[in-house]
């Protein structure tokens, strides 16, 4: 039934993902901001390690914060990439690329066997820490303590492929459904409006981790976004009336435009490739494939999730998009 559950819940981040592109990062994980008082953070708090997980207070400036949070000096946030699908298949590649070269060369077995049992050892240990926290809430003893902690890290290994695999299927399910944000639209608005849609523009982008700031006073774009992601994009707006009917509009359009950092991408995916089929390192195909889907469709992503997050700061200010007939 866990699975089960984990398996919906990536069926219905392909929908989301869908419909709030600029949300989500190329990789389909969610953008967010906060914090999580989860059970693995707690775990990790009580380990071995002190000093990086001492918990803090949040007293806020000259002690006035209304809530004083109690937050961990070192976020544990991060002993979640251990458990994610990504690192699992990378890590076993990276394995299983090891241990095919052990007939043809013993120092590249061990660099690639060595760095991949590490991986995997991040990965069961997050689990298996999970596993012992539940065990001592629960305060199970004897065999049941034993097969609830070995249950519960299994789970938390499994529980990413379900998930992947529930995305995987609604990605399916949507590719024939027509993009819901084009790179040229059009909202309701008038040009002392515009400026004001700009500036939360910049804000909401940055909101969500993007480089963005005010491009040059002799570019004809308004706003340049510099990252995260492999292509630099800009947004051109312009205000249009129609005199007959009053209406006023603000007409958006983002363009991207292919750096050095875009080339270098592709050099070095195409390059792991290439070195991959030459050195007989076949598990490595497929991360490496992967990366490589993720940066040629990366283009149209980033574009829609710009122009959803656009969309997004204008309705914020009132201003909805033109639905077109």
């Amino acid at each position: 039934g866990f699975l089960r559950q984990r398996r919906g819940y990536g069926f219905a981040e392909a929908h989301l993902h869908h419909r709030y592109p600029g949300h989500y990062n190329l990789f389909g994980h969610a953008v967010w901001q906060g914090g999580i008082y989860d059970g693995l953070r707690q775990a990790v708090s009580r380990t071995e390690l002190p000093r990086l997980f001492r918990s803090r207070v949040y007293q806020g400036r000259f002690g006035g914060a209304q809530f004083q949070a109690v937050y961990p000096a070192m976020g544990a946030g991060w002993f979640q990439l251990f458990t994610t699908v990504e690192w699992m298949a990378v890590s076993v590649c990276v394995l299983g690329t090891g241990l095919l070269q052990i007939p043809r060369s013993s120092l590249v077995a061990a660099i690639f066997g060595a760095i991949g049992f590490v991986c995997l050892v991040g990965s069961v240990s997050a689990a298996v820490i999970a596993g012992i926290h539940a065990a001592k809430s629960e305060r199970w003893r004897g065999p049941v303590r034993l097969r609830g902690i070995t249950i519960i890290a299994l789970l938390h290994l499994a529980q990413p492929f379900a998930r992947a695999w529930g995305r995987i299927k609604g990605w399916w399910k949507l590719k024939q459904a027509p993009p819901l944000y084009s790179a040229n639209q059009r909202i309701w608005g008038n040009i002392s409006q515009r400026e004001e849609w700009l500036s939360r523009l910049q804000l909401h982008l940055e909101r969500f981790g993007w480089l963005v700031r005010p491009s040059c006073s002799f570019d004809k774009a308004d706003l340049d976004i510099l990252g995260p992601g492999p292509v630099r994009l800009q947004i051109e707006s312009a205000c249009e009336e129609n005199l007959e009917k009053g209406h006023h509009f603000i007409r958006y359009r983002v363009t991207k435009k292919r750096t050095a950092k875009t080339f270098l991408y592709f050099a070095l995916c195409t390059g792991g490739l290439a070195a991959a089929f030459l050195c007989n390192l076949w598990p490595l195909f497929l991360p490496l494939c992967i990366f490589l889907l993720v940066l040629l469709y990366s283009e149209l992503r980033l574009t829609a999730a710009i122009s959803q997050l656009a969309i997004e700061a204008g309705e914020s200010l009132d201003l909805p998009p033109v639905r077109e007939v």
